[in-house]
């Protein structure tokens, strides 16, 4: 059910994709400069953290945070990394929990409905700042946490509860127990490990296990239960957090990605189908999840290409650094021909935070 944050979110956002239709920011310069010119701009001087963009949502994203903050990290942005986790604690301590994002004005708030992610992503991101001072002070509130997500997961069988449906990273899509939502308890259980202070639930089933078993179909991922369908999603963050290494079955999966042409003209796509199951907001912007390219998927992929296929990985990010330099910004997601999204009411997302990916791996290329 949408709420009145929720409207005010919306409008706000669609204020600022109408005013910048024609007006997107530009930053000079090749790749790695418009990257770091962007993660500049990402930074909230007044408030102390990194918005999820310079654009409409410039805002704390806590799962958009997660797939960054390695990263950043890289980058040398140690002291702003930990200063955004303390502005997150901060306001989510406060309301009592942890949600899918906070506004720019200071407040938590779940879109469009729980975030099966959200505990996991932020427990990801203070493992890999390893401030135990910071864990510490907020350990009573995160192992709450902990202990409201375990309640969604059927303590039978181990998997995510599919008698409700949770926001995880598409968004719009209605879908229950998928593979993402089982592989974020997967993570969260491997994450858990490096903070043994805190109680973890999900220690005992074996989730590689689990997730092979339910979800593998000899080739891929599908990504909803009992059904052949794909979700790059479920394909790349299997390997993305490390709950399946196996060079052999990422082979299988890039296979895939390549006949289903899912990394055309660059990476990367969710499906090589328009996605059916929508909540109404996504009517003012069709295909938002389906066919379009991503670029929080590019760098997820290149993030995994890195480890398991380094001469595609070279390939892709030539290819992605090129696009940047051709529109002179990070933009959020393109049409399926590689053109910025654009619908009568919706205008793609500039100056993405997700472009310190792209900037971690040039500088080590």
């Amino acid at each position: 059910m949408y709420t009145l944050t929720h409207v005010q979110e919306g409008l706000r956002i669609f204020r600022r994709s109408v005013q910048r239709r024609h007006h997107t920011q530009r930053y000079s310069g090749d790749a790695e400069a418009i990257c770091a010119a962007i993660i500049e701009r990402c930074w909230n001087t007044h408030d102390r953290y990194f918005m999820a963009s310079a654009g409409h949502f410039c805002e704390f994203y806590t799962r958009d945070f997660g797939w960054c903050v390695k990263a950043l990290l890289d980058l040398g942005h140690r002291r702003r990394v930990r200063q955004t986790l303390q502005y997150a604690l901060e306001r989510f301590s406060k309301a009592g929990r942890i949600r899918v994002a906070i506004t720019p004005s200071g407040k938590p708030f779940d879109f469009p409905t729980y975030g099966i992610d959200s505990v996991p992503m932020l427990i990801h991101s203070l493992v890999a700042l390893g401030d135990h001072t910071l864990i510490k002070t907020y350990e009573p509130f995160l192992q709450s946490e902990i202990n409201l997500l375990a309640q969604n997961v059927d303590a039978v069988s181990g998997l995510v509860r599919t008698d409700r449906a949770f926001s995880s990273m598409r968004d719009h899509a209605k879908r229950t127990g998928t593979c993402y939502d089982n592989l974020m308890i997967a993570m969260i259980s491997k994450d858990l490990r490096a903070i043994p202070s805190l109680h973890n639930p999900f220690k005992k089933p074996d989730y590689h296990y689990l997730i092979q078993k339910h979800f593998w179909n000899g080739s891929w991922f599908c990504g909803d239960m009992g059904t052949r369908q794909w979700s790059s999603e479920a394909n790349i963050m299997a390997f993305w957090t490390g709950v399946f290494t196996e060079q052999q079955r990422f082979n299988s999966v890039l296979r895939e990605i390549k006949k289903m042409r899912l990394d055309r003209p660059f990476p990367l796509k969710y499906e090589d189908r328009p996605l059916q199951r929508r909540f109404l907001v996504s009517a003012l912007a069709p295909n938002y999840e389906g066919t379009t390219l991503w670029a929080h998927l590019a760098m997820l992929y290149l993030d995994v290409l890195a480890e398991y296929n380094h001469r595609e990985f070279r390939k892709q990010l030539k290819t992605y650094s090129k696009v940047i330099e051709r529109y002179k910004t990070f933009y959020e997601v393109y049409t399926p021909e590689g053109k910025p999204f654009n619908t009568v009411l919706y205008h793609t997302d500039e100056g993405m935070l997700w472009s310190a990916g792209l900037l971690s791996h040039m500088h080590h290329t």
